[in-house]
């Protein structure tokens, strides 16, 4: 006769076994093997500072007459960026990837830190751009004359530089690196008391890996500009795809996991 192989009515029901082994619990691994996706939207609506892409320029941009007046934060906890000379453009980069093109333009946050390198701090910034030109160009900047404790992401053609303080006195972290093409730059820093330890990796690419230190600062100013200094020095001529921003109390780094899948979201291959 036919039998319920689910055990309801008018079918046979075998008696219960023994309770098997306590299975393995999930890791933060395996989410980003199973849910890469879902990690990821958590990760920036929930827990990143800032994080900037346009991939619907109906949501993620707002314009006002040609302007493009703000760039819309994915994340939850901060404003936009808001724009102190608008852009006009963006560019298509790929079937779902729009970047912001910048000339003479700037956009700014006076509520986020950018790098907020205190003493029990570990952080990350991933940003994707590309410039054909060979002077020195701002990416991120909170370079102002009463900022002692700055830092700065600023670019040529052919190079990357990284700046901060290390022994008190302004340092230049100078990266070989051809950016004509899109370039991703993933940089994470660990604040200890004195020395905060950095580390960065372009394009993923295991061959364009290094690490250096800087002052841990134990003073911030909030504030961050996009696109050039504050002063209007150092304009980009160029393109921005993406900006993401976290930062947490503790001195445990990311997993690598979850950098890869922050980093695979950010390249752009032509």
């Amino acid at each position: 006769r036919m039998v319920d192989v689910f055990g309801g009515a008018g079918g046979f029901q075998a008696p219960r076994g023994p309770r098997g082994p306590r299975g393995i619990p999930g890791t933060i691994e395996d989410l980003c093997e199973w849910l890469p996706q879902t990690t990821l939207k958590n990760l920036q609506e929930n827990e990143e500072v800032c994080c900037l892409f346009i991939e619907d320029p109906t949501k993620d941009i707002k314009r006002k007459g040609s302007g493009i007046q703000q760039w819309i934060n994915r994340s939850h906890s901060n404003p936009n960026l808001t724009a102190e000379r608008a852009s006009k453009d963006i560019i298509q980069v790929s079937e779902h990837r729009y970047a912001l093109a910048f000339k003479k333009n700037r956009y700014i946050s006076d509520d986020l830190l950018f790098i907020p390198n205190h003493s029990g701090t570990y952080g990350f910034i991933c940003v994707t751009f590309q410039t054909s030109e060979n002077h020195k160009q701002v990416i991120l900047s909170n370079v102002e004359k009463e900022n002692e404790y700055f830092h700065e992401i600023y670019v040529t053609s052919t190079e990357i530089y990284i700046c901060g303080r290390e022994n008190e006195k302004p340092r230049s972290i100078i990266i070989q690196h051809s950016n004509d093409n899109w370039t991703t730059l993933f940089l994470e820093y660990t604040a200890m008391k004195n020395v905060t330890k950095f580390n960065y990796i372009i394009n993923n690419d295991p061959q364009s890996e290094g690490s250096f230190t800087f002052d841990t600062y134990h003073e911030m100013f909030s504030g961050v500009a996009v696109g050039s200094r504050y002063d209007d020095t150092r304009f980009l001529q160029g393109n921005i795809a993406s900006i993401e921003m976290y930062n947490v109390r503790g001195q445990k780094s990311m997993p690598q996991c979850l950098k890869n899948i922050v980093i695979k979201n950010h390249l752009i291959k032509i």
